[in-house]
């Protein structure tokens, strides 16, 4: 056991050593490459260009269109005053009053709105913009997108905008939703994997949670914290019609007598993760704030968790008397209260390859120790 936990550690500490020479040999620097500032800052000038180039266009078509639009306004509102006289609701004064001060007001929309459009012309030519505070307020979008890099993924959510309050000058903290899933299996004292009593592609685990990263060092983002809270479901498809059972001293692994169709033991917990971050980001600077950027960003995690034990749920299938029975027994059996463990990750952007690897043993007392590893896939959204 101590060994398994010498070559994870050694392994993880390796994949570290490896990355750090590999950029320092290279040379690698985040203005380099595909994805560097220079190019980025390019990217940025062209496309704000084209912004600005199809607002100037909207304008001036906009500023044409407010004659037309008024006055076909205006024609409405006459038509409503002249239904009224016609229906006798309203007399000839009245109905001669009211189309004055329509005709009175459409022509200052005009005047105002052409002044407002102008304007606005005006300061998009000399690269201003000026919004105004009253008709900013604050707004909930539902869309697609991801607070960490403000760049859009495929999370789709609820977004909250304070568009009165400034952008934050350096924001050292962003927040991701994470999903994992893949296989899971167990390291069984004096076995070796192969010989697993359980079935390898049966066998899976799920997580999902929350997870905020932080950046560590003032002047670059290379190096995070990675924090949250994660609801983690580890699966187990028995082999050979057998099933746990807990006899009082131990848990053991024993024939049911039955020939099954299904036999699972889910384990359910409730964990708090913890990671290193390491990888090279993009550095993005605003007028008044800067952000580091990490879309399509290599990086690599190590760490580990801890939390609590919510259950375990034994699931038999199987046929009697021509009829297909499922019993589902929810029990603790014998199991951990509390679970800890090594965890790492290494990919690029929101995609990662995700090993974890429980310290503690599945059960407390058990006729073989055993714990319980998973890898699979990571999304950080």
């Amino acid at each position: 056991m101590n060994r398994l936990i010498l070559y994870f550690a050694l392994a993880a500490t390796g994949l570290c050593m490896q990355c750090t020479n590999a950029q320092e040999s290279n040379k690698t620097t985040p203005t380099e490459g595909v994805f560097s500032t220079e190019k980025y800052a390019k990217d940025e000038q062209k496309f704000e260009a084209e912004l600005k180039k199809n607002r100037i266009a909207n304008l001036k078509k906009e500023i044409q269109e407010i004659p037309v639009n008024e006055k076909y306004k205006l024609t409405i509102e006459v038509e409503r005053i002249n239904d009224l006289l016609s229906k006798g609701k309203i007399t000839e004064e009245e109905a001669k009053s009211q189309k004055e001060k329509a005709a009175r007001n459409a022509a200052l929309n005009i005047d105002s709105k052409t002044l407002i459009a102008e304007n606005q012309l005006s300061l998009l030519e000399r690269d201003e913009y000026y919004p105004l505070k009253y008709d900013r307020g604050s707004y909930v979008e539902l869309g697609f997108g991801n607070a960490y890099d403000e760049g859009g993924s495929a999370l789709f959510g609820l977004h909250y905008h304070n568009a009165n309050k400034k952008p934050k000058f350096d924001k050292r903290t962003y927040s991701d939703i994470v999903i994992a899933f893949g296989f899971n299996n167990t390291i069984r004292e004096g076995e070796s994997f192969g010989k697993s009593p359980y079935q390898f592609l049966g066998s899976t685990f799920a997580e999902f949670g929350f997870a905020f990263r932080t950046r560590l060092l003032k002047k670059t983002n290379h190096a995070r914290l990675v924090y949250g809270l994660s609801l983690q479901f580890n699966k187990l498809e028995i082999k050979d019609n057998k099933h746990f059972v807990d006899t009082g001293d131990q848990t053991v692994l024993e024939d049911t007598g039955l020939n099954l169709k299904t036999s699972r033991m889910r384990f359910d917990y409730l964990v708090v993760p913890l990671h290193l971050e390491f990888g090279p980001s993009t550095k993005v600077e605003h007028k008044d704030y800067f952000r580091y950027k990490t879309n399509n960003k290599f990086k690599y995690g190590i760490g580990g968790y801890a939390g609590v034990n919510l259950g375990l749920t034994e699931t038999l299938r199987y046929k009697f008397d021509g009829q297909n029975i499922t019993d589902k027994t929810k029990q603790n059996f014998n199991s951990s209260k509390f679970i800890y463990g090594l965890s790492a990750y290494i990919g690029v952007g929101s995609l990662s390859f995700y090993i974890k690897y429980d310290l503690n043993p599945m059960f407390q007392n058990a006729d073989k120790k055993q714990h319980n590893i998973s890898f699979g896939y990571r999304f950080d959204l």
